[in-house]
């Protein structure tokens, strides 16, 4: 479901959570995490975030998506290196710190086209399964993909509404259809 947040899937998180074991796979796509929360609550698109096992993300402006990425990608031991040189010595230490895979100012600076995300290998029975994360470019053949354009074939006619006040007057009419429907509901159980 591509822009999911702007639409509402009662018991989503339910459906996340039961999918796998019923062989049902979930695409969700959306901008940013405040979206999910604005129409999912807070607690709600958390238990969302929480339960997905594959995420790959483009650029990211939001300050909740970009904290969220970070701490899902991890941390890692990383080494730093520094030298000190003065008159009479040179001097080189080294601190080994732990810092993130990948930064929130990586992610939110990333280029048409790049994506960063985390894959689950394995879908073995047990809920503990490795992952894999990727900083990586897109490497489309634009000449395949052109060459594939040209071959589309242009979709048939399925439905012809005819002149623009015929189609003015069909799309009047299914609304009155719908507008008394819902009356005739609203009477029969208020």
């Amino acid at each position: 479901v591509d822009e999911c947040p702007t639409l509402y899937f009662y018991q989503l998180a339910t459906l996340l959570s039961t999918a796998r074991s019923n062989k049902v796979s979930i695409c969700l796509g959306l901008q940013e995490l405040p979206q999910l929360e604005e129409q999912y609550g807070k607690a709600t698109a958390k238990t969302i975030t929480s339960i997905i096992g594959n995420t790959l993300s483009g650029q990211a402006k939001a300050p909740e998506t970009l904290d969220w990425l970070q701490k899902l990608f991890g941390k890692v031991k990383q080494v730093k290196e520094g030298v000190t040189i003065r008159r009479n010595e040179t001097t080189i230490n080294m601190n080994e710190q732990m810092d993130f895979v990948i930064p929130a100012s990586k992610i939110s600076s990333l280029q048409a086209g790049t994506l960063v995300g985390q894959v689950a290998l394995d879908f073995g029975q047990e809920d503990n399964f490795p992952t894999a994360m990727y900083h990586c470019k897109t490497n489309l053949d634009l000449k395949k993909i052109k060459k594939e354009e040209e071959a589309y074939k242009e979709l048939p006619k399925v439905y012809n509404f005819g002149t623009a006040d015929n189609r003015e007057k069909l799309l009047q009419k299914n609304f009155k259809r719908i507008y008394d429907e819902v009356e005739t509901v609203i009477e029969q159980y208020v």
